[in-house]
């Protein structure tokens, strides 16, 4: 290894699919026999599917400087909006801080800084094909793998669809219409559509079980691994339970505007595809036609081929 390490903190951000995304970091530390502790507030309740990092909560902001003198390396993805990275970005030693910007699109963000030297984004690749890089190139690990660590604990059942229908902005989801669609049809092939939710998601989406499909109430984050990784397939928007469902072996098929940004945030620890527009909608100023009209332009026949075509090695 270029660096040597014994202990190791990654610190992503919170929401779902960063926190598993930055985790492939953590799984390649430990399998080169270092040790490694992650902070997150949701992957923390599923700590025992991570049998080579410990994962828990993030501390209060008075714990950083006990961190700063506890590990070798501070890895720590940021988007300038938390407070807890701020601190330990600034009080960081060079060589011992590496910060993590990620966006589709080349900005200054990142470039600047004692900490900016060592993680570079290449917008050509992917999120793990970059994480990837850095495992290899700047910590100089070997045998480098495409894992978050998660373990499996159930079954699969090859003929169930997993569908999660919304995400964090209301602009990347495509319509509740041509999702009911295209689980109507796939229930008709012979497959077995389940939607997913959140807890916090539930009670806006719960009324989809009136129209016949299985929408079961999560009550915690062991429960949504219990209910993907029964799943073979993944349909939905970008989102954290798509990178989950990948990192638990699903096919994923993502939905979404724009192929740049699918290309780069895609989930990516197993076999999946995107599907975006076939034809560029301009965004005039003040008009936005790319936000309003993306979603006619992908019809429920094509995403159903995409899942056909792999299906019929499983169905």
């Amino acid at each position: 290894m270029k660096q040597r390490l014994r202990k190791v903190l990654l610190c992503p951000l919170n929401a779902l699919g960063d926190g598993l995304n930055f985790m492939m970091i953590g799984e390649n530390l430990a399998l080169n026999g270092i040790e490694v502790d992650v902070f997150h507030n949701s992957l923390w309740e599923i700590n025992h599917r991570f049998s080579r990092m410990s994962v828990m909560p993030y501390p209060p902001m008075g714990a950083i400087d006990s961190l700063l003198d506890a590990y070798d390396l501070i890895c720590i993805q940021q988007n300038d909006r938390e407070p807890f990275h701020e601190q330990l970005i600034s009080q960081g030693e060079p060589g011992r801080v590496d910060v993590f910007y990620f966006a589709p699109f080349p900005s200054k963000k990142g470039m600047r800084g004692p900490h900016s030297g060592r993680v570079v984004t290449d917008h050509k690749k992917g999120i793990l094909e970059n994480l990837e890089g850095y495992c290899r190139d700047v910590l100089g690990l070997q045998g480098v793998r495409r894992s978050c660590g998660i373990e499996r604990k159930g079954e699969v059942e090859p003929r169930k669809v997993i569908f999660h229908t919304v995400s964090t902005s209301e602009n990347k989801n495509w319509s509740i219409d041509r999702f009911l669609q295209l689980a109507e049809k796939i229930d008709r092939e012979g497959g077995e559509a389940t939607f997913i939710f959140s807890p916090t998601e539930y009670e806006e989406w719960k009324w989809i079980a009136s129209e016949g499909f299985s929408v079961p109430q999560l009550g915690n984050m062991e429960d949504l691994a219990r209910e993907l990784e029964s799943g073979a397939f993944f349909v939905g928007n970008d989102s954290g339970i798509g990178h989950m469902c990948s990192a638990l072996g699903l096919y994923t098929v993502t939905i979404g505007r724009r192929k740049k940004i699918l290309d780069f945030w895609k989930p990516g620890f197993s076999d999946g595809q995107v599907v975006y527009p076939r034809w560029p909608l301009p965004n005039f100023k003040g008009m936005r036609l790319k936000d309003q009209y993306w979603r006619e332009l992908i019809s429920v026949r094509r995403v159903m081929k995409v899942i056909d075509a792999k299906a019929l090695t499983r169905w």
